[in-house]
């Protein structure tokens, strides 16, 4: 049964599967606030609506920065959970093997309500693959993976082919990549019918001749297999990249 990722935008108190406070008050809008001891953890976080949700932290105070806080890295139960599923009011957050991590119920505070036109085209399922295309699975998509440069590509003085721009994804679900000068990455999950589920955090801006990876994996929301070959498509089947296993 379908179920809406809107409904998880809105300002909640993180409980226990059981139903105790843990004291975390979590903010889900255009992106993630996270509010733990230690002060305030920022992110980003996708869903789909097979009910398929990942989300990470990047940023946030300084006092959640420490070794003593993980340095920053968003709790455990965020990024263990890949499905949520809705309970009246409440909302419940999964890991892999369907067991519940945390519930959350609505609270109070502050909220700056999201563009949910636009959020509900980020969150958009894309249609079905084409018949020439082989829905990626949790197993296929492993690995290193490269665009080959265009022709005619523009190179810099000196330069005899564009520095290596590549998005790799791991077993444990995150990816990580570059565009040829910036480090990027992120969390994914995939879905059923080659869905893809993504995070993207923020990135550094040194120029370079290369790929957006980044920008990329921010518009996917499937991807499929063509030969040796995987296409990532966003959430309306266009084509966002084509890319070749390194």
């Amino acid at each position: 049964k379908p179920v809406d990722p809107l409904a998880l935008v809105g300002a909640w108190n993180v409980l226990t599967p059981s139903g105790k406070p843990t004291g975390d008050y979590l903010r889900i809008g255009d992106d993630l606030e996270l509010s733990p001891p230690c002060g305030v953890l920022l992110g980003s976080w996708s869903a789909n609506a097979r009910g398929v949700f990942v989300a990470d932290t990047n940023g946030g105070s300084s006092a959640c920065f420490t070794a003593a806080n993980g340095r920053g890295r968003a709790p455990s139960w965020l990024t263990s959970a890949v499905t949520f599923s809705i309970e009246g009011s409440t909302r419940a957050l999964l890991d892999e093997s369907g067991h519940v991590m945390v519930r959350l119920s609505p609270g109070r505070g502050l909220y700056r309500a999201p563009d949910l036109t636009r959020l509900r085209a980020r969150l958009a399922t894309a249609p079905p693959l084409t018949k020439e295309q082989a829905p990626v699975t949790a197993k296929t998509i492993l690995g290193r993976w490269e665009p080959i440069p265009p022709p005619g590509t523009l190179l810099r003085p000196g330069q005899t082919q564009p520095p290596p721009s590549f998005v790799t994804f791991a077993a444990d679900g995150s990816w990580s990549g570059s565009d040829g000068c910036n480090a990027q990455g992120g969390r994914y999950r995939v879905g059923q019918s080659g869905a893809l589920v993504v995070t993207a955090g923020p990135s550094t801006l040194i120029g370079c001749v290369g790929f957006p990876v980044g920008a990329w994996m921010s518009q996917v929301r499937q991807a499929g297999h063509e030969g040796p070959g995987l296409t990532l498509l966003d959430g309306r089947g266009h084509e966002v990249a084509q890319l070749f296993r390194a």
